[in-house]
């Protein structure tokens, strides 16, 4: 197993795409700390990856809470005393029975805290974790962007959109600031996905959403992780990238 003796912080692991990126590291040897403000989440996710013969910690964190996230990264570094991996995945996108607000219609705390989890987050959780991998000149980051940070969105709000753009510059930046070290940074951006939070819009929303694939799916949890296994393992060189999971979402309508 090539991640074996790794450990991996995954944020918004207790879910969807952060529990496929989980237990997809974890089949491949890495330790992974499971980080969700869902504490059931957290622990189940923790106990599967248990379950593939690998270490596991259920963090219960607020991304958008600095403190909890110092908390959490300072449990990894006592448990375990290192950290190898960082999947920036938690991300929310408040809609109204399925549907976006509009920006007139948009709560300023909405707009708040929409990038205090989507984006500021993952500001907490680098900044966190840097210095020790810094040190070690070792290190992959992975930050979950969305197809939204470039198109505008279709279903989520201006704040979602936004916050999956910052995710963007955040970490072309960040690659650039890290790469003296040998750490790399990298997106992946997918498009819908079959979760909860990606199927919660209306049907004829979906319909339309999925006319415009040209592969005929949505994409997986599964599909999201295993991207990000092969940007993490095969494709050292690459840093400051945006890999997209669309199903060619961009050749379409």
């Amino acid at each position: 197993m090539i991640l074996e003796s790794q450990t991996a912080i995954v944020t918004g692991g207790g879910d969807g795409i952060g529990k496929g990126i989980a237990l997809r590291l974890a089949e491949e040897g890495a330790d992974i700390a499971i980080v969700d403000i869902n504490a059931q989440g957290a622990e189940y996710v923790s106990e599967e990856v248990k379950r593939r013969g690998r270490r596991s910690l259920p963090l219960v964190t607020d991304v958008s809470n600095n403190d909890e996230v110092r908390n959490a990264v300072g449990t990894v570094l006592r448990e375990w005393g290192r950290i190898d991996i960082l999947v920036n995945n938690a991300g929310i996108s408040p809609k109204r029975k399925g549907v976006k607000v509009s920006l007139v219609e948009m709560p300023d705390e909405e707009w708040d805290r929409v990038l205090r989890v989507n984006l500021t987050g993952i500001f907490y959780f680098c900044k966190a974790c840097l210095p020790f991998m810094m040190a070690r000149r070792y290190g992959k980051i992975v930050n979950i962007s969305s197809v939204a940070g470039k198109t505008g969105g279709f279903a989520g709000g201006i704040h979602y959109a936004a916050s999956k753009a910052g995710i963007l510059g955040f970490t072309k930046a960040l690659a650039r600031e890290v790469a003296p070290y040998g750490l790399n940074a990298n997106v992946v951006m997918p498009s819908r996905v079959e979760t909860k939070l990606g199927l919660e819009i209306p049907q004829e929303m979906l319909n339309l959403r999925l006319s415009q694939i040209p592969l005929g799916r949505f994409g997986t949890p599964e599909d999201v992780a295993e991207t990000v296994w092969v940007v993490h393992t095969k494709l050292t060189m690459m840093t400051g990238n945006i890999v997209p999971v669309d199903g060619g979402r961009p050749l379409g309508v």
